[in-house]
């Protein structure tokens, strides 16, 4: 697997030059930019190595880079991720290219978290019950809703009981689907657990009532595989995912 790394960009210096007029017509310039310093760029060097790598492999690659590497967290030994730093980025990427314990190498990337923006009215939803809600801005659900269709165009089946159109599901965009239980002609929800999974995903969203969804533009595809009891069977199950798939 190889990972593409950000190409630096280098500003050229500019040398502005400045044209006095005078009796003599003298020129005047001005002292070039200073170019920014050339040379190796260090850095902190975040290593993928071969799951079950060793300290013994460790300290082979420790050597080929000649610095020194530790595991990222104890939780991470298990799948060999490393990092150290290192006096050049560049010759120590190349330096691991080919090596047949590393798996991905690549100068860390630092990442930030933005704002959590809506670019509903009001900043927020007016469903009732969107302010106990806790987990919908703990994912990031306000900031997605801003930078994202909400789910439009996106199809999720929902192979539970059924769904029900209840009256905060009056706005969401429900296939017929189909049932897999026998006795049950349609999928419509007779348990009503389906119904709370489809408003988790799509509930209808900004309409005064209720809870808000995840994606409240998605359709969802009902597919009915557990009974009024809430069981199923499995071949019931495995009848109903292959619907969806084929949906």
């Amino acid at each position: 697997m190889t990972r593409k790394l950000l190409p630096a960009l280098v500003l050229g210096g500019v040398i502005a030059a400045t044209f006095a007029m005078s009796p003599a017509r003298t020129v005047q310039v001005e002292p070039p930019i200073p170019a920014p310093p050339s040379g190796p760029a260090g850095g902190t060097l975040v290593v993928d190595l071969q799951d079950g790598a060793s300290e013994a492999d460790l300290l082979s690659i420790e050597r080929v880079l000649g610095a020194d590497l530790d595991w990222v967290s104890p939780l991470s030994m298990d799948e060999a991720l490393v990092q150290g730093q290192v006096a050049d980025l560049d010759a120590a990427l190349r330096a691991l290219g080919g090596n047949p314990l590393v798996e991905v190498a690549e100068a860390e990337v630092v990442l930030e978290a933005t704002g959590l923006a809506s670019s509903y009215p009001g900043d927020a939803p007016n469903d009732p019950l969107y302010a106990k809600q806790w987990h919908l801005g703990a994912m990031g659900a306000p900031y997605g809703w801003a930078h994202s269709p909400r789910g439009k165009g996106v199809i999720v089946a929902v192979v539970d009981t059924g769904v029900a159109r209840v009256e905060d599901l009056q706005g969401t965009t429900i296939l017929a689907g189909a049932s897999f239980v026998p006795g049950a002609k349609t999928a419509v929800d007779d348990q009503g657990h389906g119904t709370h999974v489809a408003g988790t995903i799509a509930q209808t969203t900004n309409n005064g009532v209720g809870c808000a969804g995840v994606a409240p533009e998605a359709t969802i595809l009902p597919v009915k595989v557990l009974s009024s009891g809430r069981f199923g069977s499995s071949a019931w199950i495995a009848s109903g995912i292959d619907y969806a798939v084929d949906e």
